[in-house]
This record gives structure tokens, C-alpha cells and sequence, in this order.
């Protein structure tokens, strides 16, 4: 039936529906609107409140100082500690060992040195590893320190086995091993480990020369490879041509085995003739810090100065002679033949120090 039929009421009520739905559409897309303008007030709210808060707090940590902050971590209340050492420790091996009821072969055996070398390493790290007379435990004694240093250097590194034969904690080793090692590197380091001046430079080629039959040598220079852990950043660097993670330790020995340059902190990857060109016996030697102390070895023969005697991994510097294993050249002399053997030996001889 047509619209006309209805009547005008019904065309009219119609309408008005149309009207009503068209309303309530515009009602609705502006409430959505508002919440959209809302949401997104809300947000930029809570943005700037963040940062505002952010800030705040970057000055307050700069405002603050640190010593504070530990102050603060000080005032907390600390675990109580159990036992000072475990029970069942004992250190009647320890006891033994310096009173003399054990073997005098013990104290090389367990600390790699005699006792008289022990009591003089003792001696001189008196001043700087003693315990504070006012500290209510006393501390441990400075020939306790030093035992448990070389202990822990002597036994692989095992805290456990040096904390049980001295009868101390494992924190206390840890803590010992650093105190002593800093000292011995930062203080006796550079009053042992130095290349000899003067008269002592001039002995000791000539002691070199008495001994092995080789003139002119100042040291042998030879590397080794201390293993270490594999580290989080750049392992690859310390991957060394032996298949471990290692660092590449140099050492330049007199003749009777004493160090007189050391070098110890390039990656295991490193190549032995870099680590040799930037190490400080080389630019000594180089720019003369170290005298040349020239020499004619043979008449109507150009002089010569000191030099060092090296490995085949080393090349041949004009301050460095590598060791040759098979001579093949005859010369006029036998001398130079006699040297070059000279030169296995000593490199056998020499680095035993550096290879233990």
C-alpha cells in the first residue's frame, strides 16, 4: 500500500523516525569525539607527569652524593655471621711448617722458595700488608698472608684446598690473594724487575758471556700463554694458536734466571713480534734509554752492540739474534758456531722461570 493511501499522519510519522535516527547518529559520532579528545588529553597527562617525575629524580641522584648512598647501605641491618671459619679447619699443617717440625724440602715444595727467601719476601711486604694493631681480631700475621698467597698461586687457584690447610674463610683468601698480589706488583715489583744501569748493565753481559759463551746479550726475551677464562666481550681477541683462552705473557731473563722485563697485558691472539715491538725494552733499547755498550768482537770487524737473544717467533731486529737449531755455517772463527749452540741452551735454560 502506497503512502498516499495512508494518509498524511502516517508520511509525517515517518519522518519524524528519519529525523530522530539522523539525531541520534550526530549524537553518538560526538560522543565518540569527545572521548577520543579526552583519551588523548589523558595521555599527554601522563606523558608530562612521567617526565616531570623523571627529571626529579635525575636531580635528586645528582644532588646526592655517593659516600651517602654507601652510608645508607652501611646503616642497613648486616647478616649475622655464623662462624669467623668453619669447623673442622685446622691450620696444625700451617703450625708444623713454620715452627720447623716439618721438612725444610716442604717449604719449596708448597711456596716454590726456601724459607730464608720466604722470611725476606715477608720482610719486605711488612710495610704495606700488616694488619691494623687496633682491629679487634688482630688480623691475620704478614707470614700468613704471604702463605696463603703462594699457596693459592702454588695449588691451581683452588680457594677451598688454601682456606682448609690454613684454616681460614674463603672470603678471607680472596681478599688476602688481592691485598698481597697488588703489593708485590705495585711496590717490589719495580725495585726487582728492572734492566740494570752502569756498572750492573756492564756485569751482567759480561756474566752472560762467562757463563753461556755468548757476548753482547743483555737477556733472552720469550713468551708464554697464561690461561685465563673465556671473557664476555671480544674473546676472540684472546683465543690463542694453543686452543685456550690465554693472555700472551713476555719476560726478558738474565742468565741466572732473573726477570728483567715483563709484559703481561696483550690477548692471548696477539702475535709475539707485535707485543715485542710495542714493549718498553724494545723502545728503551731503541732510542738509547738503555746503553748500547759497543763492542769489537773481531779485529778489522764493525762494533757491536748489546742485544737480546730471541726465539724463531721473534723477527730479526737489529737488538735481536734469533736462536738457530741446526748450524750449517762454517766460518772462519768457531766462535760464532759456539755461540749459536750457546743460544738453544740458553733458551732451555733461561725460561724455566717463565714456562712454570
Amino acid at each position: 500500500m502506497s503512502d498516499r493511501k495512508l494518509g498524511l499522519p502516517v508520511y509525517l510519522f515517518k519522518m519524524a523516525d528519519t529525523r530522530a535516527f539522523c539525531v541520534l547518529q550526530l549524537l553518538l559520532l560526538g560522543t565518540s569525539c569527545m572521548l577520543m579528545l579526552s583519551a588523548i588529553l589523558m595521555l599527554s597527562l601522563l606523558r608530562n607527569s612521567r617526565a616531570v617525575e623523571t627529571e626529579q629524580r635525575a636531580i635528586f641522584l645528582s644532588s646526592t652524593n655517593t659516600s651517602s648512598l654507601s652510608i645508607r647501605k652501611l646503616k642497613s641491618t648486616p647478616k649475622k655471621k655464623r662462624f669467623w671459619v668453619a669447623p673442622g679447619r685446622t691450620d696444625k699443617w700451617w703450625i708444623n711448617m713454620w715452627t720447623g717440625e716439618s721438612l725444610t724440602e716442604e717449604w719449596v715444595k708448597n711456596f716454590r722458595m726456601p724459607k730464608e727467601k720466604f722470611d725476606q719476601l715477608a720482610d719486605g711486604l711488612r710495610p704495606y700488608i700488616s694488619s691494623d694493631p687496633s682491629s679487634p681480631r688482630m688480623g691475620l700475621p704478614v707470614e700468613k698472608k704471604l702463605a696463603i698467597t703462594l699457596h693459592l698461586l702454588k695449588d691451581t687457584g683452588s680457594i677451598t684446598l688454601t682456606a682448609n690447610a690454613l684454616r681460614v674463610s674463603g672470603p678471607t683468601v680472596s681478599k688476602t690473594f688481592r691485598k698481597v698480589c697488588y703489593a708485590i706488583s705495585n711496590h717490589l715489583g719495580p725495585k726487582y724487575i728492572k734492566v740494570p744501569r752502569g756498572n750492573e748493565l756492564k756485569q751482567s753481559v759480561t756474566s752472560f758471556q762467562e757463563r753461556f759463551g755468548f757476548p753482547q746479550v743483555l737477556g733472552c726475551v720469550d713468551g708464554t700463554h697464561i690461561e685465563i677464562e673465556k671473557l664476555t666481550e671480544n674473546s676472540q681477541s684472546y683465543f690463542s694458536y694453543k686452543m685456550m683462552y690465554s693472555l700472551n705473557v713476555q719476560a726478558v731473563c738474565h742468565s741466572t734466571g732473573k726477570f728483567l722485563d715483563v709484559d703481561i697485558h696483550w690477548p692471548g691472539g696477539t702475535h709475539d713480534a707485535k707485543v715485542f715491538a710495542n714493549s718498553y725494552i724494545d723502545k728503551a733499547m731503541q732510542d738509547g734509554r738503555i746503553p748500547k755498550l759497543y763492542r769489537t768482537l773481531h779485529p778489522g770487524r764493525d762494533k757491536v752492540p748489546i742485544l737480546l737473544i730471541g726465539t724463531q717467533h721473534i723477527p730479526n731486529y737489529h737488538i735481536v739474534l734469533r736462536s738457530i737449531q741446526h748450524v750449517t755455517v762454517m766460518s772462519r772463527s768457531c766462535s760464532i758456531q759456539c755461540y749459536e749452540v750457546s743460544a738453544i741452551k740458553l733458551n732451555r735454560v733461561c725460561f724455566w722461570k717463565t714456562k712454570s
